[in-house]
């Protein structure tokens, strides 16, 4: 009896001790994975439920709560619950920064399956730019390399902005060319007919008065934009 009573104090002695040292490794290793750019991270997440705060404290059962989180995305993505995953994906983001497919999910959930829910090309615009600059200025920032977050990424610009598929694919034209050109400015001077010279006609509306605050250009299925098309010029 009494070697009993001995051996279980001796247990409960070395699993204390085993858990206060991996307690005190643990910082140090997160902070480890985080320089090795591993996929995980020990950064707090600003109102979180209380068993998302719990597990990034205990560290791991963080893997466990992300499964659990991702699970839950998908059978409400298949259920068509595209607002209400956008909270789990964001916990997920935040939890995980350097889970590339988490990000490729919340930026496709944004440029596709919220935008088309929206009747006005305004309201599609944001939702698609939305989801453009998180992955491009969020995920690729934790995962430069990732290839998949790239070519996620150069197909949003191929197919959702340069193709036709959607039908406010030329508000999109029209708004990516606005922001570039307040970013490079009015283009430079040259020969007439060159391909540095704005043509004349419909397109002469896109060149800015020397000194100017920038071009004016027309709104898309405006009267303006509308007899720019018909009459070949190009509002993008």
């Amino acid at each position: 009896m009494r070697s009993d009573r001995l051996v279980q104090l001796i247990a409960l002695i070395i699993t204390i001790v085993s858990t206060s040292v991996c307690g005190g490794l643990l910082p140090v290793m997160t902070k480890i994975a985080e320089q090795h750019t591993l996929r995980y991270t020990d950064i707090a997440v600003e109102g979180a439920p209380p068993f998302v705060v719990l597990g990034t404290a205990i560290g791991a059962v963080r893997g466990i709560i992300v499964d659990y989180l991702w699970i839950k995305v998908n059978l409400r993505k298949q259920a068509g619950l595209y607002f209400e995953v956008m909270a789990d994906a964001d916990l997920i983001t935040k939890l995980q920064p350097r889970f590339a497919a988490v990000w490729a999910f919340q930026g496709h959930n944004m440029a596709y399956n919220i935008s088309v829910i929206h009747n006005t090309a305004e309201e599609r615009w944001e939702w698609v730019k939305a989801g453009i600059n998180l992955v491009r200025n969020k995920g690729l920032r934790y995962n430069p390399n990732d290839l998949q977050l790239h070519k996620e990424l150069a197909f949003w610009f191929s197919h959702k902005i340069e193709g036709v598929a959607d039908d406010a694919h030329f508000y999109y034209k029209t708004e990516l060319a606005r922001e570039w050109h307040y970013v490079l400015g009015a283009p430079p001077a040259g020969p007439t007919g060159s391909r540095l010279a704005l043509g004349a006609g419909p397109r002469s509306a896109l060149r800015p008065s020397r000194g100017g605050p920038g071009p004016e250009l027309p709104r898309p299925w405006s009267s303006e934009w509308r007899t720019q098309q018909r009459s070949g010029g190009c509002a993008t």
